[in-house]
């Protein structure tokens, strides 16, 4: 992340407030059976606390969540965070950001950090990287989006370090921009908010994050309009995305990513700062409690299997012979 993510609800204040989530699906082993008790962990908030009402996570102000596999237990060290594993599984949400302005930014995003301890949830991420990732090692970055209703980026961080334009995928990232003033102009109208955007952020969309048999992480968006048209965009993959964009992902950021997977969990966080230009071009100062975003019907499901390849067509007869 750069500058440097129901039926009835349950919420406790402690250390933190734990609030239940429908229709998220264990992850663990690929497994497809609903888990009652996987919910989210709220970490860090000013302002309104994050809440759910009807199955929809609704985050306003500074906040942060986590999502973890049993939001009953009390404490942070009893707590053990969902496991993403996109080599095996796909993962796909709703998401509503017509309510987060230019200038504020809603991020969903996938980082290996490790599971909490007695009083901490041992956050990490690219750029603030206040703890090591799992088992000590680097904090690895999926950024899934980084968004509000004018742009939107996504980005992977496997590095440490690193300038602008390295052609790493370091602090900066490799990161893929849609929409926006920022976005290459090929990317411009593919999300927006209003008429003539292939995603218009004025309705909620359906984002899609799974990794293809290479390896490359690939991130979907989907809506349907009020046609029953569905649209569809390619927010993120190897060739559109790199540092800067349109570079490249490296192999060896392909190879950390991979790496990653099983060990990513999954936050989603709003924040704001006074210069985001690097996304939607600057603007108005937004107040973090007028904002909001929503996510919902999130599923962590197991990827079909490849099909094995076609056997190779037979060779043609040979030439009948001269009478």
């Amino acid at each position: 992340m750069l500058a440097s993510c129901r039926c009835s609800v349950v919420l406790w204040f402690v250390s933190f407030a734990a609030v239940r989530a429908q229709l998220a699906h264990g992850p663990l082993a690929g497994a497809e059976a609903e888990n009652p008790y996987t919910g989210w962990v709220v970490d860090h908030f000013t302002g309104t606390s994050p809440s759910v009402r009807d199955g929809v996570l609704r985050i306003t102000g500074n906040a942060r969540s986590y999502l973890v596999k049993d939001f009953r237990t009390r404490t942070w060290r009893s707590h053990e965070y969902v496991r993403i594993d996109l080599n095996k599984e796909s993962l796909r949400f709703t998401i509503d950001l017509s309510e987060v302005p230019c200038g504020c930014l809603a991020c969903v995003y996938l980082v290996t950090m490790g599971d909490p301890t007695v009083d901490q949830s041992n956050y990490c991420d690219a750029a603030e990287n206040v703890h090591p990732g799992i088992d000590g090692g680097l904090c690895v970055e999926l950024d899934l989006l980084e968004a509000n209703n004018h742009a939107i980026q996504t980005a992977i961080h496997t590095e440490a370090g690193g300038t602008y334009g390295s052609g790493r995928c370091d602090r900066n990232g490799c990161f893929a921009r849609v929409g926006g003033p920022m976005a290459p102009a090929s990317y411009k109208w593919g999300y927006g908010s209003g008429f003539g955007y292939s995603i218009d952020t004025k309705k909620s969309f359906d984002v899609v994050a799974g990794v293809t048999t290479g390896g490359e992480l690939v991130v979907r968006l989907l809506q349907v309009d009020h046609m029953g048209t569905q649209h569809e965009i390619v927010a993120f993959n190897r060739s559109m995305a790199g540092n800067p964009q349109g570079k490249g992902v490296p192999s060896s950021a392909l190879e950390a990513t991979s790496l990653a997977m099983g060990k990513l969990a999954l936050v989603a966080s709003m924040w704001s700062a006074p210069d985001l230009s690097w996304i939607d071009g600057g603007c108005h100062y937004c107040r973090l409690d007028d904002a909001a975003f929503t996510i919902s019907n999130l599923h962590v499901t197991s990827s079909p299997p490849h099909p094995p390849p076609r056997p190779p067509l037979p060779s043609p007869p040979p030439p009948c012979p001269p009478p």
